[in-house]
C-alpha cells in the first residue's frame, strides 16, 4: 500500500528521511549504519517488503558507501545464488540485505552479526534468520543478533504478538 501511495503521489521529496542537507533523519537507519560501520566483519540485515523497505535501505547504503548484495523472493534462483556467492566470496561486500526469503536453506557462515531491521511475524522466523550464520562450517567463535525497534510504535505490538504466539508452543 505504501509503495502504491508513493507511486501515486509521484513526488519522492515527500517520502524521504533526509533533511535539507541530505543527511538521514531516521534514528533507526542511523543506528543500523552505526552498527554496520563499527562491526569489523560481514553483516546480515533482514527486513521485510522487497518493494519498499529494501530499496529504502539500499539507497542509504549507497549514499554511505556500504557495500551489499540484496536477496529477496522476486529474484530468480540464479540471481539468489549469485547474491549468496558474491557475499560469501567477495571480501569487499560487507552486508547481505535480505527479506525473509533469505531465512531458509542458505548458509552465511562468513557473517558474525545479524541485524533484524524489523521482526518477522513469528518466533520461528526470527530463529531461522539468526541461524543463517551459526552453521556447522562457520569459523566464527561468536555470532550476534540485534533487533532494531522504535519504542511506542507498532513494532512494540508486533513484539508482543510474537511473544504471545511463542507461549503457545511451550
Amino acid at each position: 500500500v505504501a509503495h502504491k501511495f508513493r507511486q501515486t503521489v509521484a513526488d519522492d521529496s515527500k517520502f524521504t528521511d533526509a533533511d535539507k542537507h541530505g543527511e538521514c533523519t531516521s534514528s533507526k537507519m542511523n543506528q543500523l549504519r552505526a552498527l554496520i560501520k563499527q562491526h569489523d566483519d560481514k553483516v546480515v540485515v533482514f527486513g521485510t517488503r522487497n518493494e519498499t523497505l529494501l530499496p529504502f535501505i539500499a539507497e542509504w547504503f549507497d549514499k554511505w558507501g556500504i557495500t551489499y548484495v540484496t536477496y529477496h523472493g522476486s529474484l530468480s534462483a540464479k540471481q539468489k545464488q549469485e547474491a549468496q556467492d558474491k557475499f560469501r566470496g567477495d571480501p569487499s561486500v560487507k552486508v547481505f540485505l535480505s527479506t525473509d526469503a533469505g531465512q531458509d536453506s542458505i548458509d552465511l557462515p562468513e557473517a558474525s552479526l545479524t541485524i533484524h531491521y524489523n521482526d518477522p511475524w513469528t518466533k520461528a522466523g526470527k530463529e531461522q534468520r539468526g541461524n543463517r550464520q551459526d552453521r556447522i562450517d562457520s569459523v566464527k567463535t561468536a555470532v550476534q543478533e540485534i533487533t532494531l525497534s522504535v519504542p511506542y510504535t507498532v513494532e512494540d505490538r508486533k513484539a508482543e504478538i510474537i511473544s504471545i504466539k511463542a507461549g503457545y508452543q511451550r
